[in-house]
C-alpha cells in the first residue's frame, strides 16, 4: 500500500490480505477515481463500527494498536531496576517510537532538526575529549605519587638500615667492654638512644606506608568515580543521538497524548523503579493522574 493518510500524510506498507479483498481492492482501483471506496467517508465506517459493537469506532483501533506496540516494545527490551534513568526514558521513547510508527504520526522534519543533530554529535566529541585528557590527568597524580613514595621510602629505609647498623655496632662494642672489665655506662646510654631512634624509624615508615595507602585509595576511587560519570555522559549523548536519528520524521506527542493507555507505561515503570511522569510532559500529569489508582484489567 502507497497512499495519502489522514492530514495528508503518505502511508507505506506491505501486509497479507486474503484473496476476496485483493479482488475487490483491485476492482475499486480500477475506477480511476481519486477515492477508493466511492461513497463512503469517515462517518460511515463509524456508523458501521457502532453497529458491530457499541463504542467501536476507528480511534479505538488506533488506540489499541498504539498501545499493543507500546507494550510489546517495553516487554521485549531488557531493563533492570538499577538502570540509569537516561537508559529508562530512552526504552520508554523508543516504545513510543514503534506507536507512532504503528499510527503513521509523520511529521515535516523541523528546519533545526540538522543542526540540533550535529551540535549533538560534537558534543559527545568533546564529553570524550574531556574525559580522555582528565583521566590521563588522573592516572598521572597516581604515578607521580607512587614514583614520591618510592623515593621517600627509600630514604627513610636507608636511615633505618644505618641506624639498625649502629645499633648492631654499639651492642657489638658493649660486649667487647664487658669481656675486658670495662665500664660501659656510656655505650649503654647510645644503645638506648639508638633503638628508640630505630623504634621512631619503623613507626614512621609504617606511618607512611598507610598514608601511602589511603591517598593511592583516595586517587584511584576518584579516577573510577571520573570514569563512571564520563560513560554516563558520553552514553546518555549517543542515545540521546540515537533517538533523535531515530524519531527524525515522527511526532511521538500525539500517540502518548491520544493513542496510548498511560497505564502500561505506569504499569511497566512501576516494575523497572521508574516515575511515569519524568516522560510524560507536564501538562499531561494532570489529565493522566487517575492511572496512579487504577491498573489495567
Amino acid at each position: 500500500f502507497n497512499f495519502l493518510g489522514k492530514d495528508s500524510v503518505p502511508h507505506i506498507f506491505r501486509t497479507k490480505l486474503p484473496a476476496n479483498v485483493t479482488r475487490n481492492l483491485k476492482e475499486f482501483a480500477t475506477n480511476g477515481d481519486a477515492t477508493l471506496f466511492d461513497g463512503i467517508g469517515s462517518q460511515h465506517v463509524s456508523e458501521f463500527l457502532d453497529e458491530v459493537m457499541t463504542g467501536l469506532s476507528s480511534k479505538v483501533f488506533r488506540t489499541y494498536y498504539a498501545s499493543d506496540a507500546v507494550e510489546t516494545m517495553l516487554d521485549k527490551t531488557p531493563v533492570d531496576m538499577e538502570d540509569a534513568e537516561y537508559i529508562k526514558k530512552h526504552v520508554a521513547t523508543i516504545a513510543n517510537l514503534s506507536a507512532a510508527k504503528v499510527c503513521n504520526h509523520r511529521r515535516t522534519i523541523p528546519k533545526t532538526w540538522q543542526s540540533s543533530l550535529t551540535k549533538k554529535k560534537e558534543r559527545l566529541k568533546e564529553l570524550k575529549r574531556r574525559a580522555q585528557s582528565a583521566q590521563a590527568i588522573m592516572k598521572q597524580k597516581i604515578i607521580n605519587h607512587e614514583e614520591t613514595f618510592k623515593v621517600r621510602m627509600e630514604k627513610r629505609v636507608t636511615k633505618l638500615n644505618a641506624t639498625l647498623q649502629k645499633v648492631t655496632e654499639i651492642e657489638h662494642q658493649i660486649q667487647v667492654k664487658k669481656e675486658q672489665g670495662k665500664a660501659v655506662t656510656a655505650l649503654e646510654n647510645q644503645l638506648r638512644s639508638k633503638r628508640k631512634s630505630l623504634t621512631l624509624h619503623k613507626e614512621r615508615i609504617k606511618e607512611m606506608k598507610r598514608k601511602h595507602t589511603e591517598r593511592l585509595q583516595t586517587l584511584r576511587q576518584r579516577l573510577n568515580d571520573r570514569k563512571l560519570r564520563d560513560t554516563t555522559a558520553c552514553n546518555k549523548q549517543q542515545l540521546n543521538i540515537k533517538a533523535q536519528t531515530e524519531t527524525r520524521d515522527y511526532n511521538l506527542t500525539t500517540s502518548l497524548k491520544s493513542y496510548i493507555d498511560p497505564r502500561i507505561y505506569h504499569k511497566w515503570g512501576t516494575r523497572v523503579n521508574y516515575d511515569w511522569k519524568k516522560y510524560y510532559p507536564r501538562a499531561l500529569h494532570k489529565k493522566f493522574s487517575w492511572i496512579e489508582t487504577e491498573e489495567i484489567t
